[in-house]
């Protein structure tokens, strides 16, 4: 799946299924309306935007893993959503998130610091 499906599915997600506007989710995930219309229109958004994508999607008991299905079928993601988690495990989920979230930024600090490196070495 490329940039521009990922944009396409989240927004059918957000219009068909959490009926809102790009503002309105933009706020519920604490970023700028622009940052949601790229991602959906395939320009690209931050890995910490995706990851409060699908935080959010759980907090609210949606099946956000399915968006990375080769199949994506957006009938049965709204089939799906009418299941909520269980608060203990969405809460769960959002732990998990958050910990991988740190793990991620910590290894692209450290990829462009040995970048920097090397390339401090060419010179």
């Amino acid at each position: 799946m490329d940039r521009s499906e990922f944009g396409k599915r989240l927004k059918a997600v957000r219009s068909n299924v959490l009926k809102m506007s790009q503002g309105e989710l933009a706020t519920e995930l604490g970023v700028i309306q622009p940052l949601v219309s790229r991602l959906e229109n395939g320009l690209g958004g931050t890995i910490e935007l995706l990851f409060e994508i699908v935080a959010y999607f759980y907090q609210k008991g949606y099946p956000a893993y399915s968006l990375f299905y080769k199949d994506f079928n957006i009938e049965e993601f709204k089939a799906v959503s009418h299941t909520k988690l269980p608060k203990k495990i969405a809460a769960n989920v959002g732990e998990g998130l958050t910990e991988l979230k740190s793990f991620l930024t910590a290894a692209l600090e450290n990829t462009q610091s040995i970048e920097t490196l090397l390339k401090l070495e060419k010179k």
